[in-house]
C-alpha cells in the first residue's frame, strides 16, 4: 500500500511536542509492515534534515494572484521516504526559527498545503492513502474538493488524525482566498463555518466531513471529543461523524526509548534489574543535579508548562513531595506568559532547596536521565488526547500518576501500573500522591514497577491499527 502522511512535524528532526514522536514511530513502523510509506514536510531552515536530493526544482505554487517557484527535496529515512517542501515566498514561510507560533501561520500552512496537492498533480499519480495530521495541512481537504480533484488529482482514500481537538485550524475566509479557493463558498458552507464564531473558517470541522476515516490518538479521546464539554466547540461535528471516527493509542519507539541500550542513562537494565539499576540511577543523578542524597521517593514531571498540563497541580505536587521528605524534578518548556511568570516566582521561592531542581526548557538528555531514575512521574493534564510520557516511564519502570482522562485513562490502570487520581483537584491530586508515598519500597509497589516495564507499548500494534482502518 502506497501511503502519505501530510504532517509538520517528524521526530527526531522537525518535533515541537508527541505530533514529532507520533509520525516519526508511526511510518517507521508501517514501512516495516512492508508498505510504501511517504512523509511530506514543509522544509525548515532551522532544522537540520538527513541528507537530501532535489526531487522537483520548479513547483509552481499560486498565493494571492502570484505564482512562486519552489523547491521538493527528498531524503530517506530508515525506509521511509521524506518530501521536503521548500517555499521560495518572498514572506520565506518556513525560513523562521519557531515551528509554530508566528502571526501569519494560517497562511504559512496553507502555502504548504497547496504545495502538496501541486506536487501531487505534477506527480500524476493515483495516492492510496493521504493521512493528514491536525489542522496545519487540513486545507488540503478543501483545495481537493474545488479544485484539484477536477484537474485530475485522486485520492482513493483519505484519513484525518486528530492529535489535539484544542487547535482547529481557524482563519478568514480571506486565508483562503490567498491560496485560490472560493471565499463566497465557505461565507455559509455550514461543514467549515466555526460553530462559536459566524464567517470563520474551521478547517478541522471541514476535515471531519471531508474525510473517509477520522482517528485520534486513544479510544478514550475518540469518545471526550463527542462530549460538549471536551469536544471545544466540534463535538456535533463529531457525532455527525461518529460512524468514520476510530480511537487508537499511540505508541513509543521501544529502540529510542530502552532501558536496556539507553546510551543517555549511568546504568543500563532490564526487567530483573530494574530496583536496583533506578537506585543507582537516582544517585548518579541527584548528585549530577547537586542534590543532597536520598534514598525516598523522587518524583518528577516532564512536560510543557501550557494550561492543558494542569500547571497548578505541579506546583502542588512540588510542594506535597517536599513536605513530605521526597525529592521532585521538573523539565518544563514555556509558551504561556502567565504560567511562565508563576514558576519563576516559585524557582525564586524554593532557591537552594536541597531536594528540588528545575530546568525550564526541554532537555532530552536529562529526560532520559531522569525516566531512569526517577520513581514516580506526576501526569496531571486537565485532558490529554494520549500522552508519551506516561508509556515511556512505564518503559523505564517509573510509575505513573495521572489524571483519569484520554491516553492516560487507557494506558494507565489504577493500582496495577500507576496510579489515577478521578478529580482535577488538589484534593484528589495529593491524595494519590499519599497513597503512592505510602507504597513506596513494599513489595506491592516493586511488582507495580514491574507491571510497568513488562507493558507493551509498541508501534507495531498501533501501526496495523491504522492499516485495518486504511483498508
Amino acid at each position: 500500500m502506497h501511503i502519505i502522511h501530510v504532517a509538520t512535524e517528524f521526530a527526531p528532526f522537525a518535533k515541537v511536542g508527541g505530533l514529532g514522536d507520533v509520525l516519526g514511530s508511526l511510518s517507521k513502523e508501517q514501512a516495516k509492515l512492508g508498505h510504501h510509506v511517504e512523509v511530506f514536510l514543509p522544509k525548515y531552515s532551522s532544522v537540520k534534515f538527513p541528507e537530501y536530493e532535489i526531487a522537483l526544482d520548479n513547483l509552481e505554487t499560486y498565493e494571492s494572484d502570484n505564482v512562486y517557484h519552489n523547491l521538493v527535496y527528498h531524503a530517506k529515512y530508515q525506509g521511509v521516504s521524506l518530501y521536503l517542501f521548500e517555499d521560495q515566498h518572498p514572506k520565506e514561510y518556513f525560513s523562521r526559527k519557531e515551528i509554530y507560533g508566528e502571526k501569519d501561520d494560517n497562511d504559512r500552512f496553507h502555502y504548504f498545503s497547496r504545495m502538496v496537492c501541486d506536487f501531487l498533480l505534477r506527480r500524476d499519480q493515483e495516492v492510496d492513502v493521504l493521512n493528514l495530521h491536525d489542522w496545519q495541512p487540513a486545507a488540503i481537504f478543501p483545495l481537493y474538493r474545488d479544485l484539484y480533484h477536477q484537474l485530475g488529482l485522486r485520492i482513493r482514500k483519505s484519513v484525518f488524525t486528530i492529535h489535539n481537538l484544542y487547535y482547529q485550524g481557524k482563519c478568514s475566509r480571506h486565508n483562503l482566498e490567498k491560496i485560490g479557493l472560493d471565499k463566497k463558498i465557505y461565507a455559509h458552507d455550514p461543514q467549515y463555518e466555526d460553530p462559536e464564531h459566524h464567517r470563520v473558517v474551521n478547517l478541522v470541522k471541514g476535515a471531519c466531513y471531508s474525510a473517509d476515516k477520522i482517528t485520534t490518538v486513544s479510544p478514550t479521546y475518540a469518545k471526550e471529543i463527542l462530549q460538549k464539554k471536551t469536544g471545544f466547540g466540534l463535538h456535533k461535528a463529531l457525532l455527525e461523524n461518529q460512524s468514520k471516527l476510530v480511537g487508537i493509542l499511540n505508541g513509543i519507539d521501544e529502540e529510542y526509548w530502552n532501558p536496556r541500550t539507553d546510551s543517555l542513562i549511568s546504568s543500563n537494565y532490564s526487567l530483573e534489574s530494574v530496583h536496583s539499576a533506578k537506585a543507582e540511577n537516582k544517585s548518579k543523578l541527584l548528585e549530577m543535579l547537586h542534590l543532597q542524597p536520598s534514598n525516598k521517593i523522587l518524583v518528577c514531571s516532564i512536560s510543557r508548562l501550557v494550561p492543558q498540563k494542569g500547571p497548578e497541580l505541579i506546583q502542588e505536587a512540588i510542594s506535597t513531595t517536599l513536605d513530605a521528605g521526597g525529592s521532585f524534578v521538573l523539565i518544563g518548556s514555556f509558551s504561556n506568559k502567565k504560567v511562565e511568570k508563576e514558576f519563576l516566582s516559585l524557582e525564586k521561592k524554593y532557591r537552594g532547596h536541597p531536594n528540588l531542581y528545575f530546568c525550564f526548557k526541554f532537555n532530552e538528555t536529562l529526560a532520559h536521565q531522569v525516566f531512569a531514575a526517577a520513581d514516580l512521574l506526576v501526569i496531571p493534564s486537565q485532558f490529554e488526547p494520549c500522552g508519551l510520557t506516561q508509556l515511556i516511564a512505564m518503559h523505564y519502570g517509573t510509575v505513573p500518576l495521572a489524571y483519569n482522562t484520554g491516553g492516560l485513562a487507557d494506558s494507565i490502570h489504577d493500582g496495577k501500573n500507576g496510579f489515577l487520581f478521578r478529580e482535577h483537584s488538589k484534593e484528589s491530586l495529593n491524595s494519590a500522591l499519599y497513597e503512592a508515598f505510602n507504597m513506596y519500597g513494599s513489595e506491592i509497589w516493586k511488582k507495580i514497577v514491574l507491571n510497568c516495564i513488562q507493558s507493551n507499548h509498541s508501534w507495531r500494534r498501533s501501526a496495523q491499527e491504522y492499516i485495518d482502518v486504511y483498508c
